[in-house]
């Protein structure tokens, strides 16, 4: 408690604890949508470095190819640790709407 809180109402500590609850609600559904956006972009560029590791691979150029899988395999790495933290957040999201 502030010095400040001293000088206020019950209501308006109230009201004040009720802003503070939405914000974090906001916060943290905001972690989970940013995950979910950076997955999503995660899974566009894989896309897009699978589709091109098959046109290296008709061309014959074999080693381009396998750079391009290795960014295929960095990327689902990338996306199962970023499905790990969104369950997380949504973890704790249940969590605040219990308490």
């Amino acid at each position: 408690m502030a010095l400040g809180d001293l000088f206020k109402s019950k209501q308006e500590r109230e009201r004040d604890l009720a802003k503070k609850r939405r914000k974090a609600f906001r916060e943290a559904e905001n972690a989970v949508d940013v995950v979910k956006e950076r997955v999503t972009k995660l899974k566009h560029e894989r896309d897009k470095a699978w589709a091109e590791a098959r046109k290296y691979l008709a061309d014959g150029q074999k080693g381009a190819a396998q750079r391009c899988l290795q960014t295929c395999r960095a990327s689902e790495i990338m996306m199962s640790k970023l499905e790990m933290k969104r369950w997380v957040f949504e973890q704790m999201v249940t969590k605040l709407e219990l308490a």
